[in-house]
């Protein structure tokens, strides 16, 4: 299927840690924060 925008996948190679994890989390959690209230 078509790719959503805004969206992004992180292969389960790259997230095997909660170290690896981490980043990722963090990125997305600020990137919410960044959006208008509903």
């Amino acid at each position: 299927g078509r790719e959503t925008r805004g969206w992004l996948r992180v292969s389960l190679d790259g997230i095997k840690t909660k170290r690896q994890l981490s980043p990722w989390v963090t990125r997305g959690v600020e990137y919410a924060k960044s959006l208008p209230a509903k």
